[in-house]
């Protein structure tokens, strides 16, 4: 999704090979007292350039996302089901929009939030399990829709020496979400039997909070593990030097 949304690094060091930040956006200095302030302006002025893709760095163009494959694996109560999601395209990350931001440079923990007006999720789906007190069984189009959607991106590094040389490392990002509505379809249920497809459809789409709800913590962690694979592209071995304007 939510995200993505994930650009907490972008915001604040985009280098690899020729490409620099300053190439996209401002340098924030870090012994400015505006630097959280600096970083939120900073990701919002990368958001059209990834919109676009940055080829050369492999990073692919930001909406619509496509994602290849998701798997949802939520096992407590009131939903127990594997869900596998093929060929997702995600729409609206464009929109999304930076308001605050927390950079601790002494514990390498960079937090970014952001809402999101709207986001969408399309794709193939294949579901066996159960949702709420209904068995879940099918293989067809999915769709995934939230409304104003509150994000916040969690990420933490380290830093090494190598060869005379401060370089920063991802460690982990941690993607958390929330939204005022959401709408859920999935079509094709239960082998294509019509009626039975059409009423757990609608019995979803009319509990599409409380699924949401449901799956939202192994969501978060599969958007979590996504935009960490992302972001290790665009800053995998880059020098602190590179990140922020240091004294």
């Amino acid at each position: 999704m939510k995200s993505s949304i994930f650009l907490v690094l972008l915001a604040c060091g985009l280098t690899s090979g020729k490409l620099h930040l300053a190439d996209f956006t401002q340098l924030c200095d870090i012994t400015k007292p505006n630097l959280n302030a600096c970083v939120v302006n900073s990701a919002n002025n990368l958001i059209p350039v990834l919109v676009k893709g940055i080829k050369d760095l492999n990073f692919p163009p930001l909406d619509p996302l496509r994602i290849p494959e998701m798997k949802v694996d939520q096992s407590n109560a009131p939903i127990s089901i594997r869900l596998k999601l093929l060929d997702t395209i995600h729409t609206g990350l464009g929109t999304m929009k930076f308001h605050t931001a927390s950079i601790d440079l002494d514990k390498n923990r960079w937090v970014l939030n952001a809402t999101l007006p709207n986001y969408a999720l399309f794709g193939r789906y294949m579901a066996n399990g159960r949702i709420i007190l209904l068995p879940i069984i099918g293989d067809g189009h999915a769709n995934f829709t939230l409304t104003n959607t509150k994000v916040d991106f969690i990420m933490q590094g380290h830093t090494k020496k190598e060869d005379d040389l401060l370089v920063h490392h991802l460690a982990n990002l941690k993607v958390i979400f929330g939204f005022d509505k959401c709408f859920i379809s999935m079509t094709n249920l239960f082998g294509g039997n019509k009626q039975l497809s059409e009423t757990v459809d609608q019995f979803i789409r009319n509990n599409s909070r409380e699924v949401f709800e449901g799956l939202k913590v192994s969501l978060e962690k599969v958007y979590s593990s996504i935009y960490l694979n992302l972001i290790r592209r665009l800053v995998s071995n880059v020098p602190v030097s590179s990140i922020f304007i240091t004294p």
